[in-house]
């Protein structure tokens, strides 16, 4: 079974400024990054109750999960 995972309008624009900022400096790390979060983004929709509830969930009618994914040196996003 596949879930529903919605990406809101500033997640998107925040993914798309760390992967232009990313992408200033390497291609390669920007595209590496985007394919993390991607799969991130898959591994939530395919299992989103291995995510953890996410903070704002108190503030919202249904539940909201998130899920962290690390590059490879190491940083969370």
């Amino acid at each position: 079974m596949t879930y529903s995972v919605s990406i809101l309008l500033r997640a998107r624009q925040d993914v798309q400024q760390i992967f232009d900022w990313l992408a200033d400096r390497s291609e390669q790390g920007a595209q590496s990054w985007f394919e993390s979060f991607e799969r991130s983004v898959s591994t939530l929709s395919k299992n989103p109750f291995l995510a953890a509830i996410a903070p704002e969930n108190d503030y919202c009618e249904r539940e909201i999960r998130h899920v962290l994914f690390r590059t490879r040196r190491g940083r969370s996003y």
